[in-house]
């Protein structure tokens, strides 16, 4: 016996909640580590030296160009690819000014 459209229709909002707070949950645990991460780099950052400053920023650029080489060959968002580009220019700003200082 085919199931009735109601019970369909149910199933299918059933569906969608759950899908919906399960990227929701996703989404918060994800700002929660972004948040310790930029308070972390916040401490970390004015404590560096000159000279640490300068011996990390080549390791964090390769770190970030074999993280956007991952990126080659799978489409990935838009959004995603800026938001990498925009915090590791900030990052690299940060670094070069220890470095200038």
């Amino acid at each position: 016996m085919p199931t009735p459209p109601t019970e369909q229709c149910d199933v299918l909002i059933d569906s969608i909640t759950t899908s919906a707070q399960l990227t929701n949950d996703a989404a918060a645990r994800f700002g929660g580590r972004m948040v310790v991460l930029c308070k972390f780099l916040e401490a970390a950052l004015p404590e560096l030296t000159a000279e640490q400053s300068k011996r990390m920023t080549p390791l964090f650029r390769k770190g970030i160009e074999d993280t956007l080489a991952l990126t080659d060959d799978i489409v990935v968002p838009a959004p995603y690819l800026e938001a990498i580009l925009d915090q590791t220019n900030v990052l690299l700003l940060a670094l070069k000014g220890k470095c200038d200082s």
